[in-house]
């Protein structure tokens, strides 16, 4: 894999690399920065999931059932929709 970076990266990179140094190598400090950035990334995306799946259980029980009716849909899910009635 090739990754082209700018000057400024690289020279943080060998300030970081190299005997006595945090990481052995280039490839070690990369791997390691992906996997911190990737867990974080898991982290941050489940955060999200939970709130909205919140959101969501919040607008469904704020909903007034009697005047909603559930319909399958062509894709096999259950919607909701209004019940409209005239005056």
């Amino acid at each position: 894999m090739t990754v082209n970076l700018p000057e400024k990266y690289l020279k943080a990179i060998e300030l970081l690399v190299g005997e006595d140094k945090l990481h052995a190598s280039r490839s070690e400090l990369i791997r390691v920065a992906l996997r911190d950035f990737f867990l974080e990334e898991i982290k941050i995306t489940k955060e999200l999931q939970r709130e909205r799946i919140e959101i969501i259980k919040k607008t469904l029980d704020d909903l007034d059932d009697e005047e909603y009716v559930h319909i399958r849909s062509e894709e096999n899910k259950m919607k909701k929709h209004k019940i409209i009635r005239e005056a």
